[in-house]
Order: structure tokens, then sequence, then C-alpha cells
């Protein structure tokens, strides 16, 4: 404990997480004590449904009684998260303080990145407080859903993978594909960063070019190793070996239903019910296959897009645009039981009436305008000092940071669908906490310099 408390991180890694928990408690004892229903959102239903039959028929399904049909579009890391609690007949309560302690860690993870990048206290302890006070990460830590999950694997994927990249290691570049690999399993979204990881490694420096393809190998092995049971178990039960449908699905009703919204000036909802009759239709009474079947939406929604290219690039600029930038302001009604209905700051297609400010101020609380008005704050300076960590990082020439930028690169990337908000923007945020810490210990650097001057 002495060693501990003479670590030169120890006051500011506390005063991280001190406050960190006090937010996220705070939210839970708020919740738990009147609704504990508010740490639900529909996908929180389904994901539940599929723990509840692992633990109890020992079947990978959603279906709410026999026969159980066998799950596809869910990859099964998450509801194997939740069965645990299930098994052991724990409430959503312990799963949720399961999920504030790592929380907890993404943070403490922000402060130690920060200090290994640039050796200063303050910068560290600012790249902790900017993940501890954003609202959309505490806020997720308190719901049934996989952003906090998938966020600890993502920084512990690439943690291993910047430790590998500086100094190489037999152990960390497998952990980095193993923790890639799980993440993978959790959301489907990133089945490709390990592959652009991949690239990275050919440029690793101080290393052979022989070394350099043992350990892509090596990479690629372990990351196809971890997610082979899925895979084989998809085989075996479908004939093909995927990873998941549903990115098929979000193709033709929410990529194609965003432009449908914007070219017929429907609602996106309409669009995407429009879609899906259309869609039927043009089976003209067939019965494909599921792989045809996952083949011919890509087709349709393929069409589509080359039909509207300039709505589906507007469409994606302002999807990403959202991601980035509109605060969280739906949970927050939900979970203070300020409104039983979702809402969003943006509308999709049709007639856009009301602006977004209006919309901003429409049907709320002093309270969640409050909330609201505090995590923008917070995500502009951590945007701004995010610039100046840019600057640290050609100046300093820190080559590991390149990891950090092909991370917030490949999430944008991916971003890009009508239905993207603030939620996407969590796994995102210790990277940005980091740079943002980086750009603090820049800022301080040049204010020193004119000091001296």
């Amino acid at each position: 404990m002495k060693r501990l408390r003479e670590h030169p991180l120890f006051n500011a890694a506390t005063a991280v997480l001190l406050i960190a928990l006090v937010v996220r408690l705070g939210l839970f004892f708020i919740v738990s004590a009147r609704y504990p229903v508010r740490f639900l959102r529909p996908d929180s239903l389904g994901y539940m449904q599929l723990a509840e039959n692992v633990v109890k028929h020992h079947a990978y399904s959603m279906s709410q009684s026999e026969p159980l049909a066998p799950e596809h579009s869910r990859t099964p890391l998450y509801p194997l998260f939740i069965s645990f609690f299930t098994f052991l007949n724990l409430g959503i309560e312990s799963l949720i303080m399961v999920q504030i302690l790592m929380s907890l860690l993404l943070c403490l993870a922000a402060v130690l990145i920060t200090f290994e990048l640039s050796g200063s206290k303050t910068a560290a302890f600012g790249a902790g407080m900017f993940t501890a006070l954003d609202v959309p990460s505490l806020m997720h830590a308190n719901l049934v859903l996989t952003e906090t999950l998938f966020t600890l694997l993502l920084v512990l994927g690439v943690w291993f993978f910047m430790q590998h990249w500086k100094q190489p290691n037999p152990y960390k570049l497998p952990g980095s594909a193993f923790c890639l690999g799980l993440l993978v399993l959790c959301r489907p979204v990133a089945f490709l960063l390990p592959f652009l990881l991949l690239l990275l490694l050919a440029f690793q420096p101080q290393v052979t070019v022989k070394r350099r393809l043992y350990n892509a190998g090596l990479f690629l092995v372990i990351y196809m190793f971890t997610l082979s049971p899925w895979l084989l178990r998809n085989k075996a039960v479908f004939g093909f070996p995927f990873i998941s449908t549903i990115g098929y699905e979000n193709l033709l009703t929410v990529q194609g239903g965003g432009i449908r919204s914007v070219a017929d000036n429907i609602p996106y909802e309409k669009a995407k019910e429009v879609l899906k009759e259309e869609f039927e239709r043009s089976l003209a009474g067939s019965n494909p296959g599921m792989q045809e079947t996952l083949q011919l939406k890509k087709k349709m929604a393929v069409a589509l897009i080359r039909q509207h290219p300039a709505i589906y690039a507007r469409n994606y600029v302002k999807a990403v645009a959202n991601m980035l930038f509109l605060p969280l302001r739906s949970d927050v009604d939900l979970m203070l039981g300020l409104t039983d209905k979702a809402s969003i700051l943006q509308s999709w297609g049709g007639s856009q009436g009301e602006n977004i400010l209006i919309r901003f101020f429409h049907r709320t609380s002093f309270a969640t305008i409050l909330i609201t008005l505090f995590q923008m704050i917070v995500l502009g300076l951590m945007y701004a000092f995010s610039l100046l960590g840019l600057a640290f990082a050609i100046g300093r020439r820190r080559s590991e940071m390149i990891i950090i930028f092909v991370i917030i690169f490949y999430f944008c990337i991916m971003s890009g669908a009508p239905e993207t908000y603030a939620r996407f923007r969590v796994p995102l945020v210790p990277f940005f906490s980091v740079l943002a810490g980086a750009g603090l210990f820049r800022l301080q650097e040049f204010l020193n310099a004119r000091k001296k001057v």
C-alpha cells in the first residue's frame, strides 16, 4: 500500500476515480431507488432474453417460447456476460455495478496511457477527468447495453497494441489480438478494425521485415482463433460462416431508409417500412435461403445508394457529425423519469419542421437542459484540447499515437448511418481524452516557455 501511495499518479488517479465513482453511483441510486426498469432499453430486452435461454435451455436464441429459433444477428459476448448474472440469480443492479467498475477502469486507463505518453501528472489527470465526466459514458455504464464492455475491450486491445508498438513483446501482441477478437464478439462493427491495425504492423519502427511478417501472422491467427467458435457454430447451424447478419439488415433498412426518406420526403420510419415491403414483393413468392436473402438485401441497398449518391453522402456526413457533436438528451430524460418516450434532437427525412434549438428546449426539464449544456461544454473542451494533442503528437514524433488516430478514423467511418447518435461516441471518448490530455501538456509547455521569455 505504501508503494502504491508513493506512485507519482496516486493522487491524480485517486481523485479521478472518486469523482467518476460519485457521478456513476449517484445516477445508479437515483434510478434503482425509483424505477429500476430505466436501466433497460429496447435492445436490453433482447440481450436478456438471449442470456435467459442460454441458462435455462442451453440455446442461443431470442425466442420467448419453443421452438427456439437460433439467433444470427446478435453476437454472443454480451449476452453471455449477462448470463453469468442470470445463472447466479443476481439482478440487473449487480450487472450495472460491475459495469460501473469497468467504467472506472476506463478512467484509470486514460490516466495511465496519457502519463505514458506525456510524463505529465496534470495531463494524466485532465484525460481521466474528461472520461470521468463524459455524460454518455456514465449514462451507458448504468444501462444494460454493450457500450461499457465494448469500450473496455477496445481500450485494452489498443493499449496492448501500443505497448507492442513501442517495444515488441511476445505477450502484448497476442493479448491485443485476443481482446480485439472478443471486441468483435461483443459488437460486429469492429470486425475490420484488426485488419487496419494489421497494416500498421508493416510500418512498425525498429523491427525487421521478417519479424513484421511473423508478428502480422501471429496477430491474425490469434484474432481468427478467438472468432472461430462463433464462426463454426454459425457454419453448423446456418450452413455458412459469418459474424452477424445485422449489417445486411442495417444496410437496407437504415442506410436505405435514410436515403428513401430524403428522396421521397417521407418520415424515416415510414421509409423503412416501405423498403421492407418492396423487398418482400421482390421475392415474388420465392423462398431463398438465408445466405441468398442477405445478398439480395445487399444488392437492393447498393442499387439505392447508386441511384442517390448525393443523398447517401449527405446522410453519411450528417450521421458522423451527430455522433461526434450532438449531446445525449433522450437517455437523460428517460433515466431521470422526465419522459416516457425517447426523443432525438435531429430528424431524418420528411418535413424537418422545428429547428434543432426549438427541439432542444421542447418538452424537457431545466435539469436536463443543464446536464445537456454541461456535456456540451465538456465535449467542446475535449475536442479543443484534442487538436492541441495532435500538435503534441507531431511535435514529439510519437508514432504510437498514430494508433489512436486510426481508431478514431475507423469508428467515424463505421458510424455513417441515420440512427447514429451520442451513444456511438462512447467507445471513442477514452481516446479523445488521451489526445486532450496530451493537448493539455502541450499548452503547459507553451505557457511555461512564454514565462521564460
